[in-house]
Order: structure tokens, then C-alpha cells, then sequence
């Protein structure tokens, strides 16, 4: 017995994407760069429409640091009172492994290394402030989230994806 096809309305093909030429980087794979002030530059330009990003810079030792955070999403009193005063009364860090130096005088437990920039926006969007120092291709993430604000956040959220995809869609 023979069998017939019927195929309805057009036929499906997938689409092969042309192969990504090597310079052609996901936003994912941006690593972060050993300029603060470059870094700083990026995330104010991803978020210049948003009144709640904040940016604070402070030295840390003898390097220049900034911490990056949306307001109603980080838990401020804690950031100022566990990091911000933390790092600017001491002056002892060790230069060979900074990051680690800093993350063991800080009394926070979820502390996380993040490398590239989509690391950081999710860090950011998700309450977690980011931590950048000068010279450094590495920041600190710190589990430093608002839980108060639920109505807030969620309203703040849309508009803070929507630039986090805007991103993706850019690079």
C-alpha cells in the first residue's frame, strides 16, 4: 500500500545562522575590563534612562573601587554599613590576590566573583550590587537583596530587562 503525503502551507525549513566570525563576541563573553572608569562608563550608558542606578566610588586601600546598585532593589543600610564603612576603615589588603582579601574582611556570606558584563547586569538586576576595582578584569557580586519592596521591584524589573536585552540584541 502506497502512502501519500499531504503537506499544508509552506514547507519548514530552519535556518542556519552564518557561522560567527571569531571578533563577533556575545555580550556574555565581554570580559570586563582592567579600567574602572571604562566599566563604570558601559553600565551608566546601559542604564542612563534608569533615575535608580546608582554609582558610588570610594578607595579601597590604594585602588580606586566603585559600587554599582539599583535603589529599592539592594539592600542600602546593609551596603553601607557591612561594605562601604568595611572597606573604607581598613587599609590592610593583600596586592597578590585582592579580591580574595576583600571578600574575607566583608561580613557578607553570598559574595560571588563575576567576570563579564552580562554577569554583572544580571547580578544588578536581580538586587545584587557589583563591586568593581581599578585594575582588576574581576568584580565582586554581593547577596546584599531588598526584600521589602516586592511591588517595586517587580515594576523596576520590567524596564531593567528590557535593557539587559537590548544589550543581547546590540552585541
Amino acid at each position: 500500500m502506497n502512502v501519500i503525503r499531504i503537506r499544508r502551507g509552506p514547507s519548514k525549513k530552519k535556518k542556519q545562522e552564518p557561522p560567527k566570525k571569531p571578533q563577533e563576541k556575545l555580550s556574555q563573553d565581554i570580559p570586563l575590563s582592567n579600567n574602572l572608569e571604562e566599566n563604570v562608563h558601559f553600565f551608566q550608558m546601559q542604564y542612563q534612562k534608569s533615575t535608580d542606578f546608582i554609582t558610588r566610588s570610594f578607595v579601597v586601600g590604594k585602588r580606586n573601587a566603585s559600587i554599582l546598585y539599583i535603589d529599592g532593589l539592594s539592600d542600602t543600610q546593609k551596603l553601607d554599613e557591612y561594605v562601604l564603612n568595611t572597606l573604607i576603615d581598613n587599609t590592610d589588603f593583600d596586592d597578590r590576590d585582592f579580591l580574595l582579601s576583600v571578600k574575607n574582611k566583608l561580613p557578607i556570606s553570598n559574595i560571588k566573583k563575576v567576570s563579564t558584563y552580562l554577569d554583572c547586569m544580571d547580578a544588578i538586576i536581580n538586587g545584587n550590587p557589583i563591586l568593581l576595582f581599578d585594575g582588576l578584569e574581576e568584580a565582586l557580586s554581593l547577596g546584599l537583596v531588598n526584600f521589602k519592596n516586592d511591588r517595586l521591584k517587580s515594576h523596576r524589573l520590567n524596564h531593567l530587562f528590557g535593557v539587559r536585552e537590548k544589550v543581547l540584541r546590540n552585541h
